[in-house]
């Protein structure tokens, strides 16, 4: 009898997604309350997030046409996502400078989602990260994580946006 048994095999990566959905209760938890505006962080967050989101469409030139098209609606529904959880946010400018209570909702919907989406590609057999060109990559996968990184986009310029206009329009009333 081998000491770790084949039956157990697929509990790696299920734990492994479970932890992933852990970490994101935690972070949904802990962004309810007023946060600070950190333009150098939002900076940081914006060009990162821009980054990944190019290579994404670089890479989808070498991959199957249906990928294409659910990055494409993938990035199409983040920034709907995105431009709704600005509705919801709720940025204020004060003598401390700015802050936002943030809707968390929204964000911890489209991590569910994409969360959800790796546990039924776990479960089906397939590996979590293709092991060959062009090998497994699911359009449903690849949409999930553009919208997840157009979101996050979106939301942080208009967040920039927002609290620049209401740091100019505090600096004029003041």
């Amino acid at each position: 009898m081998t000491p770790f048994p084949a039956q157990l095999a697929f509990l790696g990566p299920v734990l492994g997604v479970a932890g992933i959905a852990y970490f994101f209760y935690r972070r949904l938890g802990s962004e309810a309350p007023q946060q600070a505006w950190e333009p150098g962080q939002n900076l940081i967050r914006v060009v990162l997030l821009a980054l990944v989101l190019l290579l994404f469409g670089i890479a989808t030139a070498a991959l199957p046409w249906s990928v294409g098209m659910g990055e494409l609606v993938g990035a199409l529904g983040g920034v709907a996502l995105g431009l709704a959880n600005l509705r919801h946010a709720a940025p204020r400018w004060d003598s401390r400078g700015g802050h936002y209570t943030p809707n968390p909702w929204i964000g911890g919907l489209l991590a569910a989602l994409m969360i959800g989406q790796l546990v039924w590609h776990v479960s089906a057999g397939k590996p979590v990260v293709p092991t060959a060109p062009h090998h497994d990559f699911d359009p449903v996968t690849m949409a999930l994580a553009v919208a997840l990184l157009a979101y996050g986009l979106t939301h942080s310029l208009g967040l920039w946006l927002r609290m620049r206009a209401l740091r100019r329009a505090s600096t004029l009333a003041g």
